[in-house]
């Protein structure tokens, strides 16, 4: 993977500490629970993640719908591998894919999932992967970010 990105909690050295750090630090519960039953897992749907990081709402989603097919999309392999085990300790079926947003429609096939799911990633993102994100979803999409952000730019994507 040749392009760059911020990993999880803003360096790869930090990546095994990111689960109980959005544990403590978002009401994780809460949101994550809300964002799971706005998008509604159901049997039969195809439904992206990105950004998936360790795949925490990949698996929620397939612990919510197991005849559901979620995918995880992330760029940062280290991140993908820890998201693999998460998933091999609770025997999730999430399929885990390295690569960018912008790259959703090659990577995974055009128009191949009902629904986009993102959660706390896209405030790491330049404009352009935002909007490359966002245009990935050809069905319903759910996003959980944060709400401010230190630029205008940010604030308007």
């Amino acid at each position: 993977m040749t392009a760059s990105f911020t990993p999880a909690l803003g360096h790869a050295a930090l990546s095994g500490l990111y689960d109980p750090a959005i544990a403590l630090l978002t009401r994780e519960r809460l949101w994550r629970a809300r964002l799971l039953d706005e998008v509604a897992p159901s049997p039969g749907e195809t439904i992206i993640d990105l950004g998936c990081g360790t795949g925490s709402l990949a698996l929620a989603m397939a612990r919510r719908a197991p005849e559901a097919r979620i995918i995880g999309l992330d760029p940062d392999a280290d991140i993908l591998a820890r998201a693999a085990a998460k998933a091999d300790r609770e025997g999730g079926t999430v399929r885990f894919v390295q690569g960018f947003a912008r790259d959703a429609a090659t990577l995974l096939g055009e128009g191949l999932a009902n629904k986009v799911v993102s959660s706390l990633v896209f405030h790491q993102l330049p404009m352009s992967e935002k909007r490359a994100g966002l245009a990935a979803s050809d069905g319903r999409s759910g996003w959980a970010e944060h709400c401010m952000s230190p630029t205008m730019a940010g604030r308007r994507a």
